[in-house]
């Protein structure tokens, strides 16, 4: 998988943000695409004190989609919703490689969870 540096606050509307370290992160291609210079203040950041991906959304082993936990309210509702859509994780495409991610080590308990892709299935 491609690694690339990502500005969390676009650039293009973020200028003074450019060189802040707490504004650089690693995105994969698909969510470097998809965010692209889209930026809500409501999207979740997972480097804040607490961030937990499970608090927030839960991953449906029959479609392979990422979906919002139903009890969340007001704000954390909002924010994962941002999310949710910003970053597009339910494109087809990365459903279908969660799909084949799943199914290529569901029946394999003893391989490095390191070394899984969509590790998160797994834990």
């Amino acid at each position: 998988r491609v690694l690339f540096r990502s500005h969390f606050k676009p650039k293009s509307k973020y200028p003074l943000e450019v060189c802040k370290w707490e504004n650089l992160y690693i995105a994969c291609a698909h969510c470097q695409k998809e965010k692209g210079t889209s930026y809500d203040e409501k999207l979740l950041r997972p480097d804040e004190s607490g961030y937990d991906f499970y608090h927030y959304f839960y991953y449906d082993f029959t479609t392979h989609e990422i979906k919002i936990l139903w009890s969340l309210t007001g704000e954390e509702a909002q924010r994962a919703e941002a999310t949710l859509r910003i970053m597009n994780f339910n494109h087809p495409a990365m459903k279908e490689s969660r799909r084949l991610s799943y199914e290529g080590f569901a029946d394999r308990p003893d391989f490095p969870l390191n070394y899984k892709t969509h590790r998160f299935m797994f834990e």
